[in-house]
């Protein structure tokens, strides 16, 4: 039972990373449909983490 913890913690890592993966898919391609000439830039993928970072904060804050 002891060695079903970490593979758990592993598969749950792996949907979180693929759920985040397409969290900023979804946001990249809003963009572009916003404006079909919009080319991505690294402000765009920076802008997109520090939205996620406010929403965990605003979340971790509702718990306490």
């Amino acid at each position: 039972m002891e060695q079903s913890a970490p593979r758990d913690q592993a598969i749950l890592g792996i949907k979180m990373l693929d759920n985040l993966k397409d969290r900023l898919k979804w946001h990249l391609e809003s963009l572009v449909e916003e404006d079909p000439s919009h080319t991505i830039t690294a402000q765009d993928i920076r802008s997109f983490f520090e939205g996620e970072e406010m929403e965990r904060r605003r979340k971790k804050s509702r718990r306490e």
